[in-house]
């Protein structure tokens, strides 16, 4: 099952345990396949910057450059696709993960921004929550 895997929640199961982990997990056991863009992963590395993440990332003996790494290792990239209209119109950056999911034909984008969770389905592609989609897995 291919599914696109949004910042927030990548952010969150690098750095902490809890579904967003759990679903993590199961991409390193390759029981789902993430997908993404070099713009997904731009944005996931920029987010691991913030000021707001410093703090965890030294208490995990970690750096921003491993994690990109180990989080890279879990996606297959697909060249992103141009979108006609701006689909997630209260935040267009959103629209790279929607991107992504047409570029690799993903069903599923697993997000905890509220920007897409609103939008619930683009086309045929269903936004899930974490704990929506760990359930649908279990």
């Amino acid at each position: 099952m291919r599914i696109v895997c949004d910042t927030s929640v990548a952010t969150s199961g690098v750095l902490w345990s809890g579904i967003p982990a759990k679903i993590l997990n199961l991409a390193e056991e390759r029981l789902i396949e993430f997908c993404g863009t070099m713009k997904t992963i731009a944005e996931f590395k920029r987010v691991l910057g913030y000021e707001e993440f410093r703090k965890r990332i030294h208490q995990l003996n970690l750096d921003v450059s491993s994690i990109v790494d180990f989080y890279s290792d879990l996606i297959t990239f697909f060249e992103s696709e141009k979108l006609a209209d701006i689909v997630v119109k209260e935040n267009p950056d959103d629209d790279i993960f929607i991107s992504a999911a047409l570029a690799s034909a993903s069903k599923l984008i697993v997000s905890g921004d509220n920007h897409l969770l609103s939008l619930g389905r683009f086309q045929d592609i269903w936004v899930l929550s974490p704990r929506e989609l760990y359930k649908r897995l279990k």
